[in-house]
């Protein structure tokens, strides 16, 4: 829905607006619970592994541009269990891969 602005007239004031604006509400958070849903969907995925506690800007915008295209996820640090399990699910695929 479109919204007025009404701040400074400058780049870096429109630019924070607009970044202030963005939600995360596209992200996926993937958890030991979430994981099966996430994996089982059949769109592409990116997951970002972080330590941070918010989203990143920038994960945010690729979330709307991708929306219904492409599953963008975040597994946490403190989520160190099910990254553990991503990445040995990943090297059993390129081994399986490296067999062909």
């Amino acid at each position: 829905m479109p919204e007025d602005y009404n701040g400074a007239r400058t780049a870096a004031g429109m630019a924070n607006w607009a970044l202030a604006k963005l939600q995360s509400k596209n992200i996926k958070k993937v958890t030991d619970k979430t994981l099966d849903s996430v994996v089982k969907d059949k769109l592409p995925k990116a997951l970002l592994f972080t330590s941070k506690k918010e989203s990143t800007n920038l994960f945010k915008a690729l979330s709307y541009e991708f929306k219904g295209r492409m599953v963008l996820g975040e597994v946490h640090e403190s989520q160190a269990a099910v990254g553990e399990l991503i990445f040995n699910q990943f090297r059993q695929l390129l081994n399986n891969c490296a067999e062909f």
